[in-house]
């Protein structure tokens, strides 16, 4: 068997690309699928805490001391903290109904549904906004290293004349920033999210 040093034997580069190819594919729909179980569950733990709030009067020194608990349980998983058990709670209260949850908000990185619940207070804006990002790419941001995005993005608004913008600030790679506008919605975090691939 003879080795070619000249270059690699015909149809190779069409084969390596393929693969390659196939190897993205399946590394991006594990990572969607491991994103999709995570906000299911951080919407049944929000839900949990709902009910347990509504039914037993917990207050938010209950919810930081859940936390504290769970951390100790489960030292590795770093977003199990006070604020993420809020923004769980807010979660399953903004979205009550757990076929839109599946439908919608699993298909968005945890960051977007938490920026969601931030900036739209509007059951029917915040619906419209989330199935805009999935329009738009925003459940494959999660799953790329780098993905994030620097820049704003415009979207058509959807009715209100009023818009939200979320920037991100320097400080850290998670860290973003929320201002009211009144001429046009640019959802940077949600819509523009293939921009850094």
């Amino acid at each position: 068997m003879s080795t070619d040093v000249t270059g690699p034997p015909q149809g190779y580069p069409a084969f390596l690309a393929e693969l390659k190819q196939r190897i993205r594919n399946a590394r991006l729909h594990a990572a969607l699928s491991v994103n999709r179980e995570l906000i299911l569950l951080y919407w049944s733990i929000g839900r949990d805490i709902l009910a347990r709030q509504h039914a037993e009067g917990w207050g938010s020194k209950v919810i930081d001391r859940l936390a504290a608990d769970l951390r100790r349980a489960f030292p590795e998983m770093t977003d199990i903290s006070g604020r993420n058990l809020k923004y769980m709670r807010a979660l399953a209260d903004a979205w009550p109904d757990e076929q839109i949850v599946q439908q919608v908000a699993a298909q968005l990185p945890w960051g977007h549904n938490m920026h969601l619940l931030d900036a739209v207070k509007s059951p029917p804006e915040r619906e419209w906004y989330a199935r805009q990002a999935i329009q738009n790419g925003a459940r494959h941001a999660g799953a790329r290293s780098g993905a994030w995005p620097d820049r704003a993005s415009s979207l058509p608004d959807p009715g209100t004349g009023k818009g939200v913008r979320l920037r991100r600030q320097p400080v850290s790679s998670r860290s973003w920033r929320t201002d009211r506008i009144t001429t046009s919605t640019c959802f940077s975090t949600i819509c523009d999210c293939g921009a850094s691939s």
